[in-house]
Protein backbone atom coordinates (compact mmCIF):
# COMPACT_ATOMS: atom_id res chain seq x y z
CA UNK A 1 0.00 0.00 0.00
CA UNK A 2 1.43 3.41 -0.79
CA UNK A 3 2.51 5.76 2.13
CA UNK A 4 -0.67 8.39 0.96
CA UNK A 5 -3.12 5.46 1.00
CA UNK A 6 -2.01 4.05 4.40
CA UNK A 7 -2.68 7.32 5.99
CA UNK A 8 -6.03 7.73 4.72
CA UNK A 9 -6.45 4.01 6.59
CA UNK A 10 -4.79 5.15 9.68
CA UNK A 11 -6.73 8.34 9.83
CA UNK A 12 -9.75 6.21 9.40
CA UNK A 13 -9.06 4.28 12.06
CA UNK A 14 -8.08 7.06 14.94
CA UNK A 15 -11.28 8.68 13.81
CA UNK A 16 -12.94 5.21 14.95
CA UNK A 17 -11.70 5.59 17.91
CA UNK A 18 -14.14 7.58 19.57
CA UNK A 19 -13.17 9.58 22.73
CA UNK A 20 -15.68 11.63 25.11
CA UNK A 21 -12.63 14.28 25.49
CA UNK A 22 -9.38 15.39 24.25
CA UNK A 23 -6.80 12.63 24.19
CA UNK A 24 -3.52 13.28 25.89
CA UNK A 25 -1.56 10.87 24.73
CA UNK A 26 -1.43 7.47 22.89
CA UNK A 27 1.35 4.41 22.14
CA UNK A 28 1.40 1.67 19.63
CA UNK A 29 3.17 -2.06 20.67
CA UNK A 30 6.14 -3.24 19.22
CA UNK A 31 4.42 -4.75 16.28
CA UNK A 32 2.13 -2.42 15.63
CA UNK A 33 -1.23 -4.15 16.47
CA UNK A 34 -2.09 -1.82 19.21
CA UNK A 35 -2.76 1.48 20.33
CA UNK A 36 -3.38 2.38 24.01
CA UNK A 37 -4.50 6.11 24.38
CA UNK A 38 -4.77 8.46 27.30
CA UNK A 39 -7.72 10.56 27.76
CA UNK A 40 -8.37 14.13 29.42
CA UNK A 41 -11.64 12.04 31.20
CA UNK A 42 -9.58 9.97 33.84
CA UNK A 43 -9.10 7.02 31.29
CA UNK A 44 -6.82 4.95 29.32
CA UNK A 45 -8.35 3.09 26.30
CA UNK A 46 -6.51 -0.66 24.54
CA UNK A 47 -7.46 -0.20 20.93
CA UNK A 48 -7.33 -2.45 17.65
CA UNK A 49 -4.89 -0.55 15.50
CA UNK A 50 -6.24 -1.94 12.35
CA UNK A 51 -10.07 -1.61 12.56
CA UNK A 52 -10.34 0.96 15.52
CA UNK A 53 -12.41 -1.05 17.84
CA UNK A 54 -12.00 -0.85 21.44
CA UNK A 55 -10.70 -3.81 23.48
CA UNK A 56 -11.62 -4.51 26.97
CA UNK A 57 -13.29 -1.99 29.30
CA UNK A 58 -11.95 1.59 30.06
CA UNK A 59 -8.93 1.69 32.46
CA UNK A 60 -10.10 4.19 34.81
CA UNK A 61 -7.46 6.90 36.50
CA UNK A 62 -8.85 9.85 39.27
CA UNK A 63 -7.21 12.26 37.16
CA UNK A 64 -6.66 13.08 33.11
CA UNK A 65 -4.04 10.19 31.54
CA UNK A 66 -1.23 12.23 30.04
CA UNK A 67 1.37 9.15 30.00
CA UNK A 68 0.92 5.81 28.34
CA UNK A 69 3.31 3.04 27.23
CA UNK A 70 3.53 -0.59 26.66
CA UNK A 71 6.20 -2.51 28.03
CA UNK A 72 9.22 -4.34 25.42
CA UNK A 73 7.33 -7.54 25.21
CA UNK A 74 3.63 -5.66 25.04
CA UNK A 75 1.71 -7.88 28.26
CA UNK A 76 1.69 -4.95 30.19
CA UNK A 77 0.71 -1.82 29.69
CA UNK A 78 1.51 1.57 31.76
CA UNK A 79 -0.52 4.39 32.17
CA UNK A 80 -0.02 7.64 34.36
CA UNK A 81 -2.42 10.32 35.46
CA UNK A 82 -1.21 13.60 37.92
CA UNK A 83 0.76 11.59 40.73
CA UNK A 84 -0.53 7.61 40.08
CA UNK A 85 1.24 5.63 37.94
CA UNK A 86 -0.78 2.11 36.93
CA UNK A 87 0.24 -1.18 35.55
CA UNK A 88 -1.89 -2.91 33.73
CA UNK A 89 -1.79 -6.59 32.14
CA UNK A 90 -2.53 -6.67 28.57
CA UNK A 91 -4.79 -8.66 26.84
CA UNK A 92 -3.85 -12.21 25.71
CA UNK A 93 -5.60 -14.37 22.78
CA UNK A 94 -7.14 -16.90 24.33
CA UNK A 95 -5.94 -20.80 23.80
CA UNK A 96 -8.51 -23.78 23.68
CA UNK A 97 -11.16 -24.66 21.69
CA UNK A 98 -14.16 -22.72 21.29
CA UNK A 99 -16.06 -25.35 22.78
CA UNK A 100 -13.57 -25.05 25.68
CA UNK A 101 -13.35 -21.15 26.01
CA UNK A 102 -17.57 -21.23 25.84
CA UNK A 103 -17.28 -23.58 29.13
CA UNK A 104 -15.08 -21.73 30.71
CA UNK A 105 -16.93 -18.68 30.28
CA UNK A 106 -20.29 -20.81 31.85
CA UNK A 107 -18.02 -21.28 34.70
CA UNK A 108 -16.66 -18.26 35.17
CA UNK A 109 -19.80 -16.13 34.88
CA UNK A 110 -22.55 -18.53 36.18
CA UNK A 111 -24.34 -18.18 33.13
CA UNK A 112 -25.41 -19.72 30.15
CA UNK A 113 -26.14 -19.42 26.01
CA UNK A 114 -29.65 -20.69 25.20
CA UNK A 115 -30.39 -22.33 21.59
CA UNK A 116 -32.30 -19.02 21.13
CA UNK A 117 -29.79 -16.86 22.19
CA UNK A 118 -30.70 -16.06 25.67
CA UNK A 119 -28.61 -15.92 28.42
CA UNK A 120 -29.83 -18.23 31.72
CA UNK A 121 -28.16 -18.90 34.70
CA UNK A 122 -26.78 -22.30 35.72
CA UNK A 123 -27.79 -23.92 38.87
CA UNK A 124 -25.62 -24.59 41.52
CA UNK A 125 -25.19 -28.59 40.73
CA UNK A 126 -24.70 -27.97 36.92
CA UNK A 127 -22.43 -25.31 37.25
CA UNK A 128 -20.33 -27.59 39.83
CA UNK A 129 -20.55 -30.61 37.06
CA UNK A 130 -19.38 -27.79 34.60
CA UNK A 131 -16.65 -26.39 36.36
CA UNK A 132 -15.46 -30.15 37.21
CA UNK A 133 -15.29 -31.11 33.11
CA UNK A 134 -13.14 -27.81 32.69
CA UNK A 135 -10.79 -28.44 35.36
CA UNK A 136 -10.45 -32.11 33.52
CA UNK A 137 -10.03 -30.42 30.19
CA UNK A 138 -5.94 -29.75 28.55
CA UNK A 139 -5.82 -26.97 27.01
CA UNK A 140 -8.32 -25.36 29.38
CA UNK A 141 -7.44 -21.57 29.81
CA UNK A 142 -6.73 -20.65 33.91
CA UNK A 143 -9.57 -19.85 36.14
CA UNK A 144 -8.96 -16.46 37.90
Amino acid sequence: MARSQQSVVHAAVVRAMQHPDEVLSAAFNTDGSLVLTGCKDGTARLWDAENGLQLGPDLRHDAPVSVVAFSPDGKTMLTGAGKEVRLWKGTQPMEGSPETIKLWAEVLTGLEVTANGELKQVDVERWYAKRIELLQKKDAPPLP
